[in-house]
C-alpha cells in the first residue's frame, strides 16, 4: 500500500493511500485525529434554547459553506415537533410570544435584530 504524507506544517500530517483523494479522517496531529469521524448534532452552549411555551430549540451543526441555521424543536415530552430554518446569515437569539428573535449579520458585519412568527 502506498502512503502519501501531504503536510508537515505545525506537525499536521495527512495520510492517504490514494493521492490526492485524502479524507479528513486521516488528518492527524501528534498521531491523533484532528477531526472526529462524525460531527456532533449540536455544538456550544448557545445551541440549546428554551422558548416560553416550553419547547426546546436545538441548533444543528452546520456545514461551513451552509449559510442557513437549522433548529430541531422538541416538545416537553422530548418529541421532535418541527425543524425550523432561519433565512441565511441569521441566528436565533431569543423568543417572544409565538415569535423568535434573530440577529442578521450583513456583508459589512453589521448586526440587526429581526423577528419571525412561528
Amino acid at each position: 500500500m502506498d502512503v502519501f504524507w501531504c503536510s508537515t506544517i505545525a506537525n499536521v500530517r495527512c495520510m492517504s493511500s490514494t493521492f490526492p483523494n485524502s479524507t479528513r479522517a486521516h488528518w492527524r496531529v501528534a498521531g491523533k485525529p484532528i477531526f472526529p469521524a462524525a460531527m456532533p448534532p449540536f455544538v456550544g452552549r448557545d445551541a440549546l434554547q428554551i422558548a416560553p411555551d416550553g419547547r426546546l430549540w436545538v441548533a444543528r451543526t452546520k456545514n461551513v459553506a451552509q449559510p442557513v441555521h437549522t433548529y430541531d424543536v422538541f416538545d416537553a415530552a422530548g418529541r421532535l415537533t418541527r425543524r425550523a430554518e432561519l433565512p441565511p446569515h441569521r441566528r436565533l437569539v431569543g423568543f417572544g410570544a409565538r415569535e423568535v428573535s434573530a440577529v442578521h449579520r450583513d456583508a459589512d458585519d453589521l448586526e440587526r435584530l429581526e423577528r419571525y412568527r412561528y
